[in-house]
């Protein structure tokens, strides 16, 4: 089944131009292209900035893509907690990566989720 992957997080930047390094190192150990996504002045934090995206993955058996995604996020952070898979209408499962080995990314959640094709 295809799966959408929905991530967001928290950068240490001073410009958009930093940010999108931020974001094109981290897309770079996660094996993903996150450059199309936007990152903005946090308004609660002037020191950060707030990123969030969504990306269709490939063909994935649920387990494979559990274990992939987890896989991915153990590359930046030793320290990912993840919310079980649910089986109901979708499929689905979420974590945060913090701690993470790229100065400057200070938080990247996640939640993955099967893809529903449109009718």
């Amino acid at each position: 089944m295809k799966m959408n992957l929905q991530l967001s997080g928290f950068l240490r930047a001073n410009s958009a131009q930093s940010a999108a390094k931020l974001l094109e190192r981290l897309g770079s150990l996660l094996g993903l292209d996150l450059a199309t996504f936007p990152a903005e002045r946090y308004w609660k934090d002037p020191a950060l900035m707030r990123f969030h995206g969504e990306i269709l993955l490939d063909e994935l058996a649920a387990r494979d893509a559990f274990f992939e995604t987890v896989s991915r996020f153990a590359t930046i952070s030793s320290r990912v907690r993840v919310r079980p898979p649910r089986e109901s209408l979708e499929w689905d499962f979420a974590g945060e990566a913090d701690h993470t080995s790229i100065a400057g990314v200070e938080l990247v959640t996640f939640t993955m989720t099967n893809h529903r094709a449109e009718s």
